[in-house]
């Protein structure tokens, strides 16, 4: 997975992530529900992948959090926060960089997709959090996106349900609840879907020159529902381990 070209997509999508991530929004307003639901004080967090803050602003506001480690290809935008506890930055791929221990959480929403090995955030964080410690994750599973990988055959191969559940038990961690959320956005014209994903900065996987006969050939393609719309189908679920 090439980071650098990740980080250019989602840069370029700031401005546009927020209005346009509808399904990546609820998956963070999922997860910040379901840790709100422990009743447990996660004084220490790390958030990988924060991104435009679409997940840190719920759960500082409602969490009881005093330190925060926000990490993402590039510089946080934390000046925007209006937080009052320990906010420090972490850049660069976390697969590579050092890790803060003694953690009470580790959270990340809608990012390890666009690891190396995704299922290798669970080794990381075991190593990373305290006993009785929290990883929180907002997976996209295998489904998301299929109309567009059917059409053109690229994008993200997205670990299974229980590939997930059964490498994080031989890990270590033990399993504490999840959440489903399953979300099929309809667009007007296939254009539409490609305009989706570009404002999302989803499309990272390779840096893609659109030609007017791929345009065509795509449009041509891409399935439609009974009411002649265009849709891209999102397969997610929220999961919350603990270590004991």
């Amino acid at each position: 997975m090439n980071q650098n070209l990740i980080a250019r997509h989602f840069q370029r999508s700031q401005a546009t992530y927020d209005t346009h991530a509808v399904v990546q929004k609820n998956m963070a307003e999922t997860m910040v529900e379901v840790l709100a639901s422990l009743n447990v004080k996660f004084s220490r967090v790390l958030e990988l992948g924060c991104g435009v803050l679409t997940l840190t602003r719920p759960l500082l506001k409602h969490l009881q959090v005093k330190e925060i480690f926000l990490n993402d290809l590039w510089d946080p935008p934390r000046a925007s926060l209006s937080w009052n506890g320990t906010v420090k930055t972490l850049v660069g791929d976390a697969e590579k960089i050092e890790w803060p221990k003694e953690l009470d959480l580790v959270a990340a929403n809608a990012v390890v997709q666009w690891f190396n090995s995704p299922l290798r955030v669970l080794n990381l964080a075991f190593q990373a959090v305290r006993p009785g410690g929290v990883l929180a994750l907002g997976l996209f599973l295998p489904g998301t996106f299929d109309e567009f990988q059917t059409v053109t055959g690229k994008g993200l191969s997205y670990p299974t349900d229980s590939v997930w559940k059964e490498t994080a038990h031989k890990v270590g961690w033990f399993f504490k609840q999840d959440q489903a959320i399953e979300k099929t956005l309809h667009f007007e014209r296939p254009l539409d879907v490609l305009r989706h994903i570009q404002a999302t900065g989803v499309g990272a996987t390779e840096e893609c020159v659109w030609t007017r006969s791929a345009l065509a050939q795509f449009e041509k393609n891409y399935p439609r529902s009974q009411d002649q719309t265009c849709p891209l189908s999102y397969t997610a679920k929220v999961v919350l381990w603990q270590r004991e």
